[in-house]
Protein backbone atom coordinates (compact mmCIF):
# COMPACT_ATOMS: atom_id res chain seq x y z
CA UNK A 1 0.00 0.00 0.00
CA UNK A 2 1.49 3.22 -1.03
CA UNK A 3 1.11 6.17 1.62
CA UNK A 4 -0.10 9.54 -0.43
CA UNK A 5 0.07 12.95 0.92
CA UNK A 6 -2.56 15.33 -0.98
CA UNK A 7 -1.43 18.94 -0.30
CA UNK A 8 -4.11 21.90 -2.15
CA UNK A 9 -4.82 25.59 -1.08
CA UNK A 10 -8.89 26.12 -0.14
CA UNK A 11 -11.33 24.04 1.49
CA UNK A 12 -11.64 20.10 0.59
CA UNK A 13 -15.43 20.61 -0.30
CA UNK A 14 -14.61 22.98 -3.11
CA UNK A 15 -12.00 21.05 -5.07
CA UNK A 16 -14.02 18.47 -6.65
CA UNK A 17 -10.88 17.62 -8.55
CA UNK A 18 -9.03 16.76 -5.33
CA UNK A 19 -11.70 15.02 -3.84
CA UNK A 20 -12.23 12.79 -7.09
CA UNK A 21 -8.36 11.90 -6.97
CA UNK A 22 -8.11 11.00 -3.63
CA UNK A 23 -11.15 9.08 -3.63
CA UNK A 24 -10.23 6.86 -7.02
CA UNK A 25 -6.67 6.54 -5.36
CA UNK A 26 -8.37 4.73 -2.27
CA UNK A 27 -10.37 2.64 -3.78
CA UNK A 28 -7.46 1.30 -5.46
CA UNK A 29 -5.80 0.27 -2.09
CA UNK A 30 -3.59 3.37 -1.56
CA UNK A 31 -4.11 5.44 2.18
CA UNK A 32 -4.82 8.82 1.45
CA UNK A 33 -4.41 11.94 3.08
CA UNK A 34 -5.66 15.22 2.22
CA UNK A 35 -4.66 18.36 3.98
CA UNK A 36 -6.10 21.63 2.41
CA UNK A 37 -5.16 25.17 3.66
CA UNK A 38 -7.38 27.81 4.02
CA UNK A 39 -8.20 31.22 5.48
CA UNK A 40 -12.06 30.78 5.65
CA UNK A 41 -12.14 26.59 6.81
CA UNK A 42 -13.41 26.30 10.20
CA UNK A 43 -9.98 23.39 10.48
CA UNK A 44 -10.16 19.90 12.20
CA UNK A 45 -10.01 16.40 10.63
CA UNK A 46 -12.60 14.19 9.29
CA UNK A 47 -12.93 11.13 6.52
CA UNK A 48 -14.87 11.31 3.43
CA UNK A 49 -15.04 8.07 1.06
CA UNK A 50 -12.39 6.43 3.02
CA UNK A 51 -10.42 9.69 2.60
CA UNK A 52 -8.63 11.56 5.66
CA UNK A 53 -9.07 14.77 5.54
CA UNK A 54 -7.29 17.39 7.77
CA UNK A 55 -8.11 21.28 6.88
CA UNK A 56 -6.34 23.67 9.06
CA UNK A 57 -7.24 27.10 8.70
CA UNK A 58 -4.34 29.88 8.00
CA UNK A 59 -4.77 33.73 8.52
CA UNK A 60 -6.10 35.90 6.72
CA UNK A 61 -3.51 38.10 5.29
CA UNK A 62 -2.09 34.31 3.90
CA UNK A 63 -5.95 34.53 1.13
CA UNK A 64 -4.05 37.49 -0.23
CA UNK A 65 -0.26 36.42 0.45
CA UNK A 66 -1.12 33.63 -1.91
CA UNK A 67 -1.53 35.42 -5.42
CA UNK A 68 1.88 36.94 -4.95
CA UNK A 69 3.79 33.65 -3.72
CA UNK A 70 5.84 33.65 -6.57
CA UNK A 71 7.57 36.67 -5.69
CA UNK A 72 7.44 36.74 -2.14
CA UNK A 73 8.64 34.13 0.57
CA UNK A 74 5.44 34.98 2.98
CA UNK A 75 3.19 32.50 1.95
CA UNK A 76 5.54 30.10 1.38
CA UNK A 77 6.77 30.28 4.90
CA UNK A 78 2.90 30.24 6.47
CA UNK A 79 2.79 26.70 4.05
CA UNK A 80 5.97 25.20 5.59
CA UNK A 81 4.91 26.14 8.80
CA UNK A 82 1.94 24.18 8.77
CA UNK A 83 3.53 20.93 6.81
CA UNK A 84 6.53 20.29 8.70
CA UNK A 85 4.73 18.18 11.50
CA UNK A 86 2.64 16.89 8.53
CA UNK A 87 5.12 15.58 7.02
CA UNK A 88 7.17 13.49 10.15
CA UNK A 89 4.05 12.42 11.15
CA UNK A 90 1.95 11.11 7.61
CA UNK A 91 5.90 10.01 6.07
CA UNK A 92 4.27 9.57 2.75
CA UNK A 93 5.91 7.88 -0.07
CA UNK A 94 4.21 10.14 -2.53
CA UNK A 95 3.47 13.77 -2.24
CA UNK A 96 1.06 15.25 -4.82
CA UNK A 97 0.77 18.93 -5.03
CA UNK A 98 -2.51 20.55 -6.15
CA UNK A 99 -1.45 23.38 -8.51
CA UNK A 100 1.62 26.02 -7.89
CA UNK A 101 0.29 27.97 -4.71
CA UNK A 102 1.43 25.53 -2.41
CA UNK A 103 4.13 23.97 -4.03
CA UNK A 104 7.27 26.31 -3.43
CA UNK A 105 5.99 25.75 1.04
CA UNK A 106 5.55 22.55 0.61
CA UNK A 107 9.05 22.14 -1.03
CA UNK A 108 10.28 24.28 1.97
CA UNK A 109 8.84 22.44 4.51
CA UNK A 110 10.41 19.02 3.19
CA UNK A 111 14.08 20.55 2.80
CA UNK A 112 13.37 22.23 6.47
CA UNK A 113 12.27 18.92 8.02
CA UNK A 114 14.93 16.43 9.67
CA UNK A 115 12.11 14.36 9.89
CA UNK A 116 10.62 14.13 6.75
CA UNK A 117 10.74 11.46 4.29
CA UNK A 118 12.42 10.95 0.94
CA UNK A 119 9.04 10.64 -1.15
CA UNK A 120 8.52 10.84 -4.91
CA UNK A 121 6.58 14.14 -5.82
CA UNK A 122 3.58 14.67 -7.98
CA UNK A 123 2.39 18.33 -9.27
CA UNK A 124 -1.42 18.60 -10.40
CA UNK A 125 -1.80 21.25 -12.36
CA UNK A 126 -5.59 21.71 -13.37
CA UNK A 127 -4.96 25.04 -15.32
CA UNK A 128 -2.30 26.95 -16.96
CA UNK A 129 -2.60 29.14 -13.83
CA UNK A 130 0.38 32.07 -14.98
CA UNK A 131 -1.98 32.15 -18.13
CA UNK A 132 -5.40 32.27 -16.42
CA UNK A 133 -3.65 34.73 -13.96
CA UNK A 134 -3.59 37.40 -17.06
CA UNK A 135 -7.67 37.25 -16.71
CA UNK A 136 -7.99 37.77 -12.70
CA UNK A 137 -9.57 41.38 -11.57
CA UNK A 138 -6.75 41.42 -9.11
CA UNK A 139 -4.03 41.00 -11.50
CA UNK A 140 -5.14 43.60 -14.12
CA UNK A 141 -6.76 46.36 -11.81
CA UNK A 142 -4.82 48.35 -9.01
CA UNK A 143 -2.21 47.52 -6.67
CA UNK A 144 -2.29 43.87 -8.22
CA UNK A 145 -1.17 45.40 -11.76
CA UNK A 146 2.00 46.73 -9.64
CA UNK A 147 2.74 43.51 -7.40
CA UNK A 148 1.83 40.54 -9.33
CA UNK A 149 4.04 39.37 -12.28
CA UNK A 150 3.06 36.45 -14.31
CA UNK A 151 6.19 36.16 -15.29
CA UNK A 152 7.53 35.24 -12.28
CA UNK A 153 4.69 32.67 -12.22
CA UNK A 154 5.61 30.78 -15.07
CA UNK A 155 9.37 30.79 -13.90
CA UNK A 156 7.96 28.73 -10.85
CA UNK A 157 5.97 26.65 -13.48
CA UNK A 158 8.78 25.91 -15.07
CA UNK A 159 10.69 24.68 -11.96
CA UNK A 160 8.08 23.03 -10.43
CA UNK A 161 7.50 20.44 -13.64
CA UNK A 162 11.29 20.38 -13.33
CA UNK A 163 11.50 19.38 -9.78
CA UNK A 164 8.42 17.38 -9.81
CA UNK A 165 9.05 13.47 -10.66
CA UNK A 166 5.59 13.45 -11.76
CA UNK A 167 3.13 15.72 -13.54
CA UNK A 168 -0.66 15.41 -13.96
CA UNK A 169 -2.44 17.46 -16.41
CA UNK A 170 -6.05 17.96 -17.02
CA UNK A 171 -6.12 16.52 -21.15
CA UNK A 172 -3.33 14.91 -23.14
CA UNK A 173 -3.60 18.52 -25.19
CA UNK A 174 -2.33 20.27 -21.91
CA UNK A 175 0.53 17.02 -22.17
CA UNK A 176 1.08 17.97 -25.90
CA UNK A 177 1.27 21.69 -24.82
CA UNK A 178 3.65 21.68 -21.94
CA UNK A 179 6.15 19.02 -23.33
CA UNK A 180 6.45 21.53 -26.78
CA UNK A 181 6.45 24.55 -25.17
CA UNK A 182 7.74 24.41 -21.51
CA UNK A 183 10.15 21.23 -22.08
CA UNK A 184 8.43 18.77 -19.97
CA UNK A 185 9.81 15.11 -19.88
CA UNK A 186 6.92 13.80 -21.29
CA UNK A 187 7.86 10.50 -19.44
CA UNK A 188 6.49 12.45 -16.37
CA UNK A 189 3.64 13.33 -17.75
CA UNK A 190 -0.10 11.60 -17.27
CA UNK A 191 -3.44 13.49 -18.37
CA UNK A 192 -6.59 13.14 -16.08
CA UNK A 193 -9.87 14.93 -16.06
CA UNK A 194 -12.39 16.46 -14.18
CA UNK A 195 -15.40 14.63 -14.88
CA UNK A 196 -17.23 14.46 -11.55
CA UNK A 197 -18.17 10.87 -9.88
CA UNK A 198 -22.09 9.40 -11.14
CA UNK A 199 -23.13 9.52 -7.18
CA UNK A 200 -22.19 13.37 -7.51
CA UNK A 201 -24.98 13.79 -10.28
CA UNK A 202 -28.36 13.74 -9.02
CA UNK A 203 -31.32 12.73 -11.29
CA UNK A 204 -33.89 15.81 -10.76
CA UNK A 205 -35.45 16.83 -13.23
CA UNK A 206 -33.98 14.44 -15.75
CA UNK A 207 -37.03 13.39 -17.54
CA UNK A 208 -37.34 17.34 -18.31
CA UNK A 209 -34.00 17.68 -19.58
CA UNK A 210 -34.84 14.39 -22.02
CA UNK A 211 -37.04 16.19 -23.09
CA UNK A 212 -35.91 19.66 -23.87
CA UNK A 213 -32.47 18.26 -25.94
CA UNK A 214 -33.99 14.87 -26.73
CA UNK A 215 -32.05 14.00 -30.52
CA UNK A 216 -29.78 17.27 -29.55
CA UNK A 217 -25.84 17.25 -30.34
CA UNK A 218 -24.90 18.58 -26.60
CA UNK A 219 -22.10 20.88 -26.07
CA UNK A 220 -21.93 21.03 -22.44
CA UNK A 221 -19.66 23.27 -20.11
CA UNK A 222 -20.48 22.81 -16.15
CA UNK A 223 -18.20 24.86 -14.19
CA UNK A 224 -17.29 29.14 -13.37
CA UNK A 225 -18.96 30.93 -16.27
CA UNK A 226 -16.32 34.08 -16.52
CA UNK A 227 -14.39 34.88 -19.59
CA UNK A 228 -11.53 33.42 -19.04
CA UNK A 229 -13.08 29.70 -19.29
CA UNK A 230 -13.78 30.44 -22.66
CA UNK A 231 -17.66 30.84 -22.05
CA UNK A 232 -18.07 33.79 -24.87
CA UNK A 233 -15.42 32.33 -27.21
CA UNK A 234 -18.12 28.95 -27.06
CA UNK A 235 -21.02 31.53 -27.49
CA UNK A 236 -19.68 33.33 -30.10
CA UNK A 237 -18.75 30.37 -31.96
CA UNK A 238 -21.80 28.99 -32.48
CA UNK A 239 -23.32 30.07 -35.51
CA UNK A 240 -20.25 28.20 -37.39
CA UNK A 241 -20.95 25.25 -35.76
CA UNK A 242 -24.50 25.09 -36.01
CA UNK A 243 -23.27 25.21 -39.94
CA UNK A 244 -21.47 22.02 -39.51
CA UNK A 245 -23.56 20.46 -36.65
CA UNK A 246 -27.35 21.73 -37.00
CA UNK A 247 -28.85 20.21 -34.37
CA UNK A 248 -25.89 21.58 -31.79
CA UNK A 249 -27.14 22.92 -28.72
CA UNK A 250 -25.00 25.31 -26.18
CA UNK A 251 -25.94 24.63 -22.44
CA UNK A 252 -23.88 26.74 -19.78
CA UNK A 253 -24.34 25.63 -16.20
CA UNK A 254 -22.71 28.16 -13.68
CA UNK A 255 -22.67 31.31 -12.22
CA UNK A 256 -20.16 34.19 -12.14
CA UNK A 257 -21.51 37.35 -10.23
CA UNK A 258 -19.24 39.88 -12.26
CA UNK A 259 -19.55 38.07 -15.93
CA UNK A 260 -23.00 36.73 -15.94
CA UNK A 261 -24.25 39.88 -17.32
CA UNK A 262 -22.04 40.39 -20.38
CA UNK A 263 -22.84 36.90 -21.38
CA UNK A 264 -26.51 37.55 -21.40
CA UNK A 265 -26.29 40.19 -23.38
CA UNK A 266 -23.96 37.85 -25.99
CA UNK A 267 -26.47 35.99 -25.93
CA UNK A 268 -29.26 38.24 -26.66
CA UNK A 269 -27.04 39.44 -29.49
CA UNK A 270 -26.42 36.31 -31.24
CA UNK A 271 -27.98 34.99 -34.28
CA UNK A 272 -28.04 31.21 -32.30
CA UNK A 273 -29.40 32.48 -29.55
CA UNK A 274 -32.24 30.06 -29.71
CA UNK A 275 -29.19 27.59 -29.12
CA UNK A 276 -27.49 28.70 -26.57
CA UNK A 277 -28.88 28.20 -22.87
CA UNK A 278 -27.22 29.97 -19.59
CA UNK A 279 -28.99 27.61 -16.97
CA UNK A 280 -27.21 29.29 -14.29
CA UNK A 281 -25.92 27.82 -11.19
CA UNK A 282 -27.67 24.02 -10.40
Amino acid sequence: MTRILMITDGRFSDRIRVSNEARALVEAGHEVHVHALDSWCDGGSFEANGVLVTEHRLPKWCHWARVLSAEWPFYAWAVGRVLRPVLASVQPDVIHVHNLFVWTGARRAAHSSSGAPRAKWVLDIAENLPEIMLEYDHVKRGLGRVLIRPGAWANLQKRALQEADHVVLVTQVAVDDYVARLGLDRSKALSCDNVPWDDHIGTDGLDGLRERFEGAFVLFYFGDTSRRRGTDLAMAAMPEVLEHVPDAQLVIVGKNNREDVFLAELREHSPAKDRIHLEGFQ
